[in-house]
């Protein structure tokens, strides 16, 4: 994956962090497909305050359609800008599908000092359901778990002083306006670690919607995501 649309996503939260809110479109705008949207677009939960982990059940619940760029569903932390001063940090996991290729798994970890891309499996089918989770293990020190099994090392992740926002979204990348590319991500038992160190939902969470993409809360852990 680019570190361009992560840095795009972390441009989205640092800019609704400091507007104090984040503007739900309204569903009569949403009639446009992808192929209105040229570039990066998002459908997803984040929530702000430092989180110490973040954990969801991914799957494609049908084959993504991908014309030009690539589709994910995916958890993480951090963003471009969000380590000490001002460095990029973050870490994420999840599924990514390619024009050409199919489905991976993968996680990605980018430090002030470069970036690392992970395929931890290829032509992962549709419908296959994994459990990601981005987890702080020691004070700086993350790794990532899928299905209950560790599946990288651990790395240290340097953090700025207000912490990681924890995110689980589906995103979009389309080489043009006229790759319209298409997906229908489902999210089970999203929830972040808090301050306190305990579980908890996405219960009042700032929503991630562009005017080609639609999210549908399930449940208080759960949601689809659609492009």
């Amino acid at each position: 994956m680019s570190g361009r649309f992560i840095a795009a996503l972390a441009a989205v939260v640092l800019a609704c962090v400091a507007g104090g809110a984040w503007a739900a479109v309204p569903s009569g705008a949403r009639g446009e497909t992808s192929c209105a949207a040229h570039g990066y677009t998002y459908t997803g939960l984040a929530q702000i305050a430092a989180a110490h982990g973040v954990t969801a059940t991914v799957t494609a619940v049908s084959a993504p359609r991908v014309a030009g760029g690539h589709v994910a569903a995916w958890v993480g932390v951090g963003g471009r800008g969000l380590g000490p001063a001002g460095t990029n940090a973050w870490l994420q996991a999840g599924l990514a599908t390619y024009r050409r290729g199919g489905s991976r798994l993968y996680y990605e970890l980018m430090l002030p000092e470069g970036r690392r891309y992970v395929e931890l499996a290829r032509n992962v089918p549709s419908g296959t359901r994994f459990t990601v989770s981005v987890l702080e293990v020691a004070p700086g020190t993350w790794h990532v778990v899928v299905d209950g099994r560790a599946v990288s090392a651990a790395f240290a992740l340097p953090v700025s002083s207000s912490g990681l926002p924890a995110i689980v979204t589906a995103e979009s990348w389309a080489t043009s306006t006229q790759a319209c590319n298409q997906y229908a991500f489902g999210f089970a038992g999203a929830q972040f670690i808090g301050a306190d160190g305990l579980w908890h939902a996405f219960s009042k969470p700032q929503i991630i919607v562009s005017s080609s993409t639609q999210i549908t809360r399930r449940s208080k852990t759960g949601f689809l995501a659609t492009s």
